[in-house]
């Protein structure tokens, strides 16, 4: 087994609901170009947590973007997620 694990963790996006124009209940909606940052924060905190108490040692936690967004002469980066590495610990390795 190597020493090395990477984990690749989705960006989750903003989900709202408004009011139904016509009826009872919600209508939901996602904004694709909107990170939901902090669900994006829990679930890196939690794959951490696991990965410390599985033996590893994060090493390097790298954003990556999807692309960019236009809004007249200004663009903004849109992240698609994280890339978590992580390394064993020498003390779960035997040495």
């Amino acid at each position: 087994m190597g020493s090395f694990k990477t984990l690749w963790i989705e960006a989750p996006t903003v989900v709202t609901e408004r009011p139904k124009v016509l009826g009872e209940g919600t209508v939901s909606s996602t904004a694709n170009d909107q990170v939901d940052g902090a669900a994006l924060a829990k679930e890196i905190e939690d794959a951490c947590n696991h990965a410390e108490a599985s033996g590893l040692e994060i090493i390097s936690i790298l954003t990556v973007d999807r692309g960019r967004k236009y809004y007249d002469t200004h663009s903004h980066s849109i992240t698609a997620g994280v890339i978590i590495t992580a390394r064993r610990t020498q003390d779960t390795h035997g040495a």
